[in-house]
């Protein structure tokens, strides 16, 4: 929903070319809070379709 809401808002956006961090074998602090921050929008939406789909997690996700 906040990639369409920036869509409609900004038109298409261009992403930066990130395959570099498949194959880093060091990062450096950019990335790192690429990777934090890419990885708490992943556990939020993994979190909102588990208690959509009714499987309501026994642990608070954060």
């Amino acid at each position: 929903m906040q990639a369409a809401h920036f869509a409609r808002k900004y038109r298409e956006l261009q992403l930066p070319d990130l395959h570099h961090l498949l194959s880093a074998t060091q990062v450096d602090e950019n990335s790192i809070g690429l990777l934090r921050d890419g990885t708490e929008a992943l556990v939020g939406v993994l979190a909102i379709v588990t208690a959509a789909a009714g499987n309501q997690p026994d642990v608070t996700v954060q």
